[in-house]
């Protein structure tokens, strides 16, 4: 996982440069589409096709459900001789306000987690990209998310203190207070009861 903040317009480039260069398969945006304006500029295509930096983004396809939506994007670096693309699915958490301090609905990070790992897990190695206002506060929730499931998914135990101390060795923005480490729990309990027994961890 790549931790960054949102483009600005001065930066527009070296964010796409940073999806091309680590083949992020997987963008995850956690902020809703409509909130976006009041934090910078938009920096991917609704439709049609647009140009950062030297890169032009071409959007393919939109779906939206469970609390989450989806653009599908081509990326091609301009000026290059090669015809290669990055096929990028770019992923927005819908439940999780401006305003607020919390997602609304667990369940919706959840599946965002989920599909942004299948895509990632599609192509060697690639990257899963997680973006927000501060490149921080918000990733640091789905840094634990992807941790926990995996820790539930590959041993069929969790340890919630052990997740957010080994993310906040990397970056000590991550999970900056207890609201948020009370909310990892409920992240993993909510996991927890998608499974209908213990043998389907395997």
């Amino acid at each position: 996982m790549i931790a960054t903040q949102l483009p600005m317009k001065e930066t527009l480039g070296d964010f796409w440069s940073l999806v091309w260069d680590y083949k992020c398969t997987s963008v995850v945006v956690m902020h809703r589409e409509e909130d976006l304006p009041q934090i910078g500029p938009h920096f991917y295509p609704h439709k049609g096709e647009s140009h950062y930096g030297g890169f032009s983004v071409t959007a393919t396809g939109k779906k939206s459900g469970n609390g989450c939506g989806s653009t599908s994007l081509i990326v091609r670096k301009e000026n290059e001789m090669s015809d290669s693309s990055l096929e990028v699915a770019l992923w927005q958490l819908s439940t999780w306000p401006l305003d607020q301090a919390l997602p609304q609905d667990p369940s919706s990070l959840i599946t965002v987690i989920g599909e942004a790992e299948k895509c990632q897990q599609q192509m060697a190695d690639s990257h899963i990209l997680v973006t927000c206002r501060d490149g921080a506060s918000r990733c640091g929730l789905f840094g634990a998310g992807l941790i926990l499931c995996d820790q539930i998914r590959s041993d069929g135990i969790v340890d919630v203190s052990q997740a957010v101390r080994s993310l906040r060795k990397r970056r000590c923005q991550f999970i900056p207070n207890k609201e948020m480490f009370v909310f990892c729990h409920v992240l993993a309990q909510t996991y927890l009861d998608s499974f209908e027994t213990y043998g389907n961890f395997k």
